[in-house]
This record gives structure tokens, sequence and C-alpha cells, in this order.
């Protein structure tokens, strides 16, 4: 046999046993299904286009974690697996001949490419992006009966409208809402999963709100640019914890408002002390109040939040104001005594002046007797008859002995005070005053009428005429005025913290009891 007839024979052979096991391998098996499944498949096409039915799709979800709850941008960021199953007859296998044996799914992630998908999106989505570590999260899979399961792993960022009347009190209703982007109803509708189509993660921990217990799913109606589309909606509540707000707010506000109160037992007279007390409590509270508002949204309504911080400043306030009033009423008692002691300084100085007048007028005439008995000149006529013009009334004065010119005297009838003529000549009127407390006990009438009329109760009359109040009815006057001001201090001690507790018990009743109930 020729050598080339042997190589002919030897290359037949090997190419009929090598046609023979190539079948009996899985791997070609695999291959050549894909390649049998895609040669005619069309991602593009809906499933149900291949028979005219309405594909239906089944939604399932699994939230892993909520990391944070903005309430000043009204959403909510979430981790989540997604999960949709349907139905492609044009990728069943289980029904050829050829196939029928290859019973294991077709799991890669490069069918996503071959695929059609749903074109699910999610209506009150904010912004989302796939997992990527270490490769990208998502799954596809078909089985043999022409079932394919999309899965993906997203991190998602959902608007919440959330209502923030009973802040930080309140309760707070979320959706994910999700729903076909192009399909009609008709060619495409989504469903939830029968049973658990959500389902929580064990153990999820959300800052400041309670993990939600339960999440309801429920199928919706909305309307897409034209025509009716299938949408799902998954609702769930989260409840706010109070303890951090009522450890850093509502604590804060009510140790501040107490500290307010101190100013109720600081003297009246140290108003530098009490204003600062009042505006550093008060200064407080706003800032407090400001930095609150700064993290909450513009909203049109009020908050529970800023009833209370109003509140609390208002409370604060009135200290001030209670101070305001006791610090009046006692400059206007202190004034009216001043009032006095100028209708009394006006008394004691005419007495003064007519005595000194009479005093004048004596020496005077001892002048012109000695005058006339050395060079018989009189100089002092012109000055007696100027001052007969002034003083009309001096001629009853030019007949008083001496003594009593020398050393007059204004006498109080109770005699506790005696004012001098003669040191209110030397020292002056001013500082013989300021010498006695003078006090008025009229009740802020300033005419001079009411001055003379109540001589006739207490008190003392000069020898003019004139009235003069004595100084223990100033005295006791006085201390009446300083007991009257401490009372407003008492009673406010009293009232403002037993306004302040009902206050309290009103608003917690309300937006702990009420509200929730509604």
């Amino acid at each position: 046999m020729p050598l080339q007839e042997v190589i002919l024979h030897l290359l037949r052979i090997f190419l009929l046993v090598n046609s023979v096991e190539v079948p009996l391998k899985e791997v070609p098996l695999r291959e050549q299904l894909l390649e049998y499944l895609f040669r005619d498949y069309q991602n593009y096409e809906i499933p149900g286009a291949f028979n005219k039915t309405t594909t239906v799709v089944t939604v399932y979800m699994t939230i892993t974690e909520i990391t944070s709850v903005d309430v000043r941008m009204m959403d909510y960021t979430t981790y989540l697996l997604l999960r949709q199953e349907w139905q492609d007859p044009r990728l069943a296998w289980n029904n050829i001949p050829r196939f029928r044996n290859y019973t294991k799914n077709l799991v890669s992630p490069k069918l996503k490419d071959k695929l059609w998908l749903p074109d699910l999106f999610f209506r009150n989505g904010k912004e989302g992006r796939i997992h990527r570590m270490t490769m990208p999260n998502y799954l596809t899979r078909i089985s043999p009966d022409g079932n394919i399961l999309y899965s993906q792993k997203m991190t998602m960022r959902f608007s919440c409208q959330m209502d923030l009347k009973t802040f930080p009190m309140d309760a707070q209703t979320c959706h994910i809402n999700m729903g076909s982007y192009g399909y009609s109803l008709k060619e495409l509708r989504f469903v939830w999963r029968p049973v658990q189509p959500i389902e929580l993660s064990d153990g999820m921990q959300i800052a400041e709100f309670n993990s939600p217990e339960s999440v309801v799913a429920q199928d919706c109606n909305a309307f897409s640019t034209d025509e009716n589309s299938s949408c799902l909606n998954a609702t769930f509540v989260l409840s706010r914890q109070l303890g951090s707000w009522f450890s850093s707010v509502y604590i804060t506000n009510f140790l501040i408002v107490m500290a307010s109160w101190h100013s109720f037992w600081v003297d009246i007279e140290a108003q530098p002390a009490r204003v600062a007390l009042g505006l550093l409590t008060l200064l407080g509270l706003i800032t407090q109040a400001s930095g609150i508002s700064q993290n909450l949204p513009r909203v049109s309504y009020i908050k529970a939040i800023d009833v209370w911080n109003i509140a609390c400043i208002i409370f604060n306030v009135s200290v001030l104001i209670e101070f305001a009033v006791a610090s009046n009423m006692q400059c206007t008692k202190t004034r009216r005594p001043e009032r006095w002691r100028l209708n009394a300084r006006e008394a004691l100085r005419a007495e003064v002046e007519g005595w000194c007048i009479g005093c004048r007028r004596a020496f005077l005439q001892r002048q012109q007797n000695v005058s006339d008995s050395n060079s018989g000149f009189v100089s002092v006529d012109l000055e007696t008859a100027l001052i007969q013009a002034i003083y009309p009334d001096i001629e009853s004065r030019s007949n008083l002995l001496p003594n009593d010119i020398l050393q007059p005297k204004v006498r109080f009838n109770n005699t506790d005070l005696t004012v001098d003529i003669h040191d209110a000549i030397v020292l002056g009127i001013d500082e013989e005053m300021e010498d006695r407390n003078y006090d008025d006990d009229d009740d802020g009438d300033d005419d001079d009428s009411n001055f003379a009329n109540g001589a006739k109760d207490s008190g003392a009359m000069t020898e003019a005429g004139k009235r003069v109040e004595p100084e223990s009815a100033g005295g006791e006057k006085k201390t009446k005025n300083k007991r009257r001001v401490s009372r407003i201090d008492i009673y406010s001690r009293l009232l403002f913290p037993l306004c302040f507790f009902v206050y309290n018990c009103c608003y917690w009743s309300y937006y702990l009891i009420l509200v929730k109930k509604k």
C-alpha cells in the first residue's frame, strides 16, 4: 500500500472519532443550546408578542438597610435587592427533544445584554446606582421552562413627602413606587409575589427612627404620558424616636427657662444682674431655636418643636417684663418723695428768706443809728425801701425780738424734726434738706392744694404757715414700697412655675395622646 493512502486512511479514522465524541461533551451542548435559543431571538420584542398575550412580571424585593432619613430634603436612602421574574416562551427548551436532557439553569452575566428586560423604573426615585464590588451585582438566570430571573443589588434614594406638624413626635409614611416606563397595561403588567413580596432584614437600625414593623405591598394604577400603565407600591411607616430630641432640646430648654426664674430671687436694685440673666437665657433659647430651624425644611405650617420654642421664649420674655414692671413701680415710688421734697424745700427757703430779711433790717437800723450819731448821714433808706417793696409783709417781722430773729426755727407737730434756720442759712438749704429723708404720703397727686390740705392729718407747719412732711412718714412709705416690689417677685416665684407646668401638661397631652390617636 502506498504511503499516501495510509496517511489518508489514518486521517479519516481520526475525524470519525472526533465527530462521535463532540456531542457527548456537556460544554458543547450548552453552547449549542445558547446558539439555538438566541438564533432568532429579538431582545427588543416583548415576550407577550410571541403569542399575543400580556407579559406578567412578578416583583419582590428585600430591603437590607435604610441608611438615612433626611427631613430637610424629604427623602430616604435604602439598600435593596430587587428581583423580577417573567415567562419567555421563546427561551424554553424542555420541549425540544435535542436538549430535553439538559436540566441545568443557564446563568451568566453576559446574558443580560441578549435578553429582553422589563422597563421597570422607580417613580419616586431621586437617584440610584448598581453595586459593582467586586463584580457588577446583578444576576440573570434562565430556567428550562423559559422562566427568567433578573436580580439586582442597588442603592436608591427615594422621595418621601413628610408631614412635620407633630415633629419631633411624628410618624412618616414613605413609599416605594414602581411601574412601567413605556409599555401599556395591556402589554406589560407588574405584580407582587403572593408570598412575602417585601422582606426586611433582621436587626435593621435607622438613625432617629424605629425600624418599620411591616411593609404593605399594593398594586396601583398610574398614568404615564398617554396610556394607563402598571405600577406597584410599597408602603411602610417610620416612627421617630423622641429620646434624642427630648434630651437635646426639651430638657435643655426646660433648664434654661428654670434658670431665668432665678431673677425673682435677685434684689430689685440689682438691675444689671437681673437684666443680664434674662438676656443670656433668652439668647440661649433663640440660638437653639435657630439651629433647629436650619436643619428643617421651610414649611407653611407650624411644627410641634416651634410651639415649644415659642412658648419657652415667651416665658423668658415674661420674666424680663415682670422685672420691668417691678422696677418701674420702684422708680415711681421713689420719685414721689422727690416731688414733695421740692415743695418742702420751697417752703423752707421762703421761711429762711423771711428771717434773713428781718435780720437784715435790724442790722440796717443799728447801722443807721451809728451813722446818725457819727456823721448824720443816712445810707440805708433806699435799701430799706427796696426791701419793703419786695416783701410787703416785712413790717410784721420787724417787731420780732432779737432772739427770735437770730434763732428762728421751723418746728414740726410730732417733734421728730426741727430745722434750724441758722443752720439752713450757714450750711445752705439744699445741704440741710439732704440730711433728712422726706417722703410723700400722697398717692400720686401733684397739686400743691393737695399738699397743703394734707396738713390736717399729720406732719408739721412752719411758722409762716407752710406744710412740711415729717421724716417718719416717708420712711414708712419707702419701706412699704419695697414690700410691694417683693410681693411681685414672690407671686412670680409661684405663678411662673405653675403656668409652665400647666403648659407642659397641655402640650404633651395634645401631641402624645390626641395626635397619636388620630
